[in-house]
């Protein structure tokens, strides 16, 4: 198992993440680190964290993160708005994470 397995989750799912017209159309950004001055709404990637997983056809990892969506206003609809968009992109998706095969992408857990 690469050391860098989180870094090639991060740039995968930011990847899969920035290139969603549907989320685009809601965000003005998705970050690891916000520039000073970037105006809302947007979703950070963080809190990564790497487990490792031995099964009987080899060596792997769990790798599981927390997305941040901030946006302003009054209530919380835009920021659950933005949260669907996020489950609707991730939840069950497949996509291909360098140097690793991704056997799933899964919601765990939502809070507001």
């Amino acid at each position: 198992m690469p050391h860098d397995s989180l870094w090639d989750a991060q740039t995968t799912v930011y990847a899969h993440l920035a290139a969603d017209p549907a989320l685009a159309g809601l965000l003005t950004g998705v970050f690891d680190h916000v520039p000073p001055g970037t105006r809302l709404p947007y979703i950070t990637i963080a809190d990564m964290d790497m487990s490792p997983l031995e099964t009987q056809g080899g060596l792997g990892c769990d790798v599981g993160f927390t997305i941040y969506a901030y946006a302003r206003g009054s209530g919380m609809k835009k920021t659950k708005e933005i949260m669907a968009a996020v489950f609707d992109r991730l939840h069950g998706a497949r996509f291909d994470v360098a140097n690793h095969e991704m056997v799933m992408c899964r919601s765990a857990s939502s809070s507001a």
